[in-house]
């Protein structure tokens, strides 16, 4: 670029530049005013992702014998795989006794139950709630029973429906 007195005088390259370095900002200056599109999710969508992930999880520990205290694939409680596939899937850290993870929690009717809401259940013999599973839809749920080890049963069945002492909501 040169100068004759008042008259600016421009090269075929510094021309070249300068349209190039004006085309970019008004590129870039569309891409920040662009308005951002705000995309909700869907639901159902999400409910059925948390399912499908809540069963990858459990499909491994199915027939997991049940062990009280235990905490691996040897053999663990309840209350140890409510614990490991929470965490597993979520990241939620629950806490490690039936107890703790009744008392905390969100409170949840029967009636509004979804995937991944732990339900309890009470001991006829008067001991309170002393056990847990993972409810994964259409009235199952699945847990590590004393008798069968890691399993899914139907809410529906007499001994549970008898025994079912409410449900609580950990994730949101």
């Amino acid at each position: 670029m040169g100068r004759r007195g008042d008259v600016i005088v421009l090269t075929k390259k510094t021309l070249l530049t300068l349209l190039t370095l004006i085309a970019a900002l008004l590129l870039l200056q569309a891409c920040v005013s662009a308005p951002r599109i705000r995309q909700e999710r869907d639901p159902s969508a999400s409910a059925t992702e948390r399912c499908d992930a809540l069963k990858n999880a459990v499909a491994p520990w199915l027939g997991t014998p049940y062990r009280y205290g235990g905490t691996d694939r040897r053999g663990l409680d309840c209350s140890a795989f409510t614990r490991i596939v929470i965490q597993s899937v979520y990241g939620k850290t629950l806490p490690r006794t039936t107890a703790l993870q009744v008392a905390r929690g969100k409170r949840v009717r029967r009636s509004a139950l979804q995937c991944g809401d732990l339900v309890f259940f009470k001991n006829m013999r008067g001991r309170g709630v002393d056990h847990v599973g993972i409810y994964m839809g259409n009235g199952r749920f699945v847990h590590a029973s004393v008798t069968r080890g890691v399993v899914y049963s139907d809410l529906n069945q007499p001994y549970y429906r008898e025994r079912y002492a409410g449900a609580r909501r950990y994730l949101k």
